[in-house]
């Protein structure tokens, strides 16, 4: 096949196509933001961020406000802890595979990394105790729901044992919820927060909710952490984007918000839905497996041995593909790929999924 004769179909980026972005009420809600409180949407602001929407965050995770920080994304904040609290020779555990952004972060950092198996449901427990007993592990960057390339969700089992390693060894678990908010199928599952909300730190965004380019996400702060860190974000960037902020609350709080958030899910679980189809049909026969989502926006999809990478013979079949290597902190011997079903068309879907497996079924080793 000649990839200059077709459009090329990218699997390389997990993001909300602009069709998923609610244009309208943003733009409501800005004008709101504005006629309402610019007095505090444009001057710099208090560092813990926008008063209402501490407020309303706080009453949708059944927590103090105090505790509520809100900064530029949830990576940001992500990134702000990591350099406030590990450092060089710290031990930081991770799953395998993780965000590869969050390992480039304790990389530069001078964390040592230790990683553990990611099984359908989630480090084993086990095993991370062995690792706390060999280790001194310092903090722990896990993302339970939905991860970050897998898609899997970490049980509800599994979530109270890690908190209680957490408790018992004084470990933080920096729980990285970007897309908690996004389950389609199921019952939600309470946040290792739940069970250790002293040792561990919670985040979220709004990113995949409303728009990448708000830049906006928050964190859960154990009390005992909180002065400290705001601290250091103070030092850092003196005041988030309260702009952004007082928009996103103004469309947070609005009645056409649950809507929105309605058909986010919908339509997130019907490309789930065609992706798995398509995956059965066009990739299993070939030895391929993954971990069916019950949410967020990844397939993560081991495939077979092939003589080169399938992402350095992307190119032959007109797709883009993230090199699979960059999700694990260990080499990895076999080729694994994110697929993002959120950033694609019905048609993408089929036609993307049907180029991977001619990829792979022409470069089996």
């Amino acid at each position: 096949m000649n990839a200059n004769k077709i459009m090329t179909i990218s699997f390389a980026r997990g993001v909300p196509i602009h069709a998923m972005m609610p244009v309208d009420l943003l733009a409501h809600s800005s004008q709101q933001a504005l006629e309402k409180d610019s007095q505090a949407a444009l001057p710099y602001g208090s560092v813990y961020g926008y008063g209402p929407l501490r407020n309303w965050l706080a009453q949708q995770n059944g927590t103090d406000v105090d505790h509520i920080i809100i900064g530029n994304g949830s990576m940001n904040l992500i990134a702000n802890w990591a350099q406030h609290y590990i450092h060089p020779g710290d031990y930081v555990l991770v799953e395998s595979p993780t965000y590869d952004r969050a390992l480039t972060i304790l990389r530069s950092l001078g964390a040592q990394v230790v990683a553990l198996e990611q099984y359908s449901d989630g480090i084993d427990p086990d095993e991370l105790a062995a690792y706390v007993r060999q280790y001194r592990i310092k903090m722990a960057y896990l993302i339970p729901d939905f991860n970050n390339p897998s898609g899997v969700s970490t049980s509800e089992e599994k979530r109270r044992a890690i908190a209680n390693l957490a408790q018992q060894n004084d470990f933080i678990v920096v729980e990285d919820g970007a897309y908690s908010s996004l389950r389609y199928v199921g019952q939600p599952i309470p946040p290792i927060r739940h069970y250790a909300p002293d040792h561990t730190v919670s985040t979220g965004s709004f990113s995949k909710l409303l728009a990448p380019g708000l830049r906006t996400g928050w964190m859960i702060v154990p009390d005992r952490r909180v002065k400290d860190f705001t601290t250091y974000l103070q030092n850092t960037y003196i005041s988030p984007n309260q702009f952004a902020q007082a928009t996103i609350a103004e469309a947070v709080m609005s009645a056409d918000f649950g809507p929105h958030l309605k058909f986010l899910h919908e339509t997130y679980l019907h490309l789930l839905n065609l992706t798995q189809a398509a995956l059965l049909e066009r990739l299993a026969p070939l030895g391929a497996t993954w971990t069916k989502p019950d949410g967020g926006f990844f397939f993560g999809i081991n495939l077979p041995p092939t003589r080169r990478p399938v992402w350095d013979a992307a190119d032959d079949q007109g797709l883009q593909l993230v090199n699979g290597d960059a999700f694990f902190a260990l080499p990895k011997t076999n080729n694994y790929i994110r697929l993002p079903f959120c950033s694609l068309t019905e048609g993408e879907v089929s036609a993307g999924i049907e180029r991977l497996a001619t990829l792979v079924a022409d470069n089996l080793a």
